[in-house]
């Protein structure tokens, strides 16, 4: 048995606004990997481009209270769909 686990800056999803890319949901992800019929197990974190790029863009300022709040609605979302969780 194989687990897959892909990097930790950026995952395979989520994708909104302006970083829009294949997997608007990690959970569309899972979906596509499931469907695929892959012989190894898949895990995958939510990387930090995919839940602070959508927001701030490419800034390294602080988020905003509202930016803030809309990132951590993203990773809720990337968790219930079956994210992991990552702690260094």
């Amino acid at each position: 048995m194989t687990t897959r686990s892909p990097r930790r800056r950026s995952s395979a999803g989520p994708y909104t606004g302006e970083t829009r890319g294949r997997f608007e949901t990690l959970g569309a992800y899972f979906v596509a990997v499931e469907k695929s019929g892959i012989a190894v197990n898949v895990a995958s974190y939510v990387g930090l481009d995919n839940s602070g790029k959508p927001f701030m863009g490419k800034s390294h300022a602080r988020p905003t209270t509202e930016q803030f709040a809309r990132m951590k609605e993203l990773l809720e979302v990337a968790m219930r769909d079956g994210a992991i969780a990552y702690r260094p």
